[in-house]
């Protein structure tokens, strides 16, 4: 019976860390973590050498991968913001093996509650 009671007490002490985590929180809402987004990257760079661009995506835990696209190609994914309401994924896109640019495709920040 003990064990039980010791069992149950940790689920309850985890559930109220739980519920104070996300009221402690500093992002605008709950919501804010069910909502998922959607990146899509697509070349529209007319006039290109080999009309290939090259794009690769990530964010600190998440790599997307490599992917060449040709010209009016898209590529995307869909995410949604980590549990601390942070989350940035950036790309390296190349083109005429010697161009490269890196942007930020998404960036979300935690916001203060006021």
């Amino acid at each position: 019976m003990t064990t039980t009671n010791n069992i149950v007490g940790l689920f309850n002490f985890s559930l109220l860390l739980l519920l104070a985590f996300f009221i402690a929180r500093p992002t605008s809402s709950f919501a804010s973590l069910l909502t998922k987004y959607h990146v899509h990257v697509i070349n529209d760079m007319p006039e290109m050498g080999a009309n290939i661009l090259f794009v690769q995506c990530k964010s600190g835990d998440d790599d997307k991968g490599a992917r060449e696209l040709r010209l009016g190609e898209e590529y995307g994914w869909g995410t949604r913001v980590n549990a601390v309401g942070t989350t940035l994924f950036f790309c390296l896109l190349k083109w005429e093996d010697v161009k490269a640019r890196y942007f930020e495709a998404l960036e979300t920040k935690a916001v203060a509650r006021r």
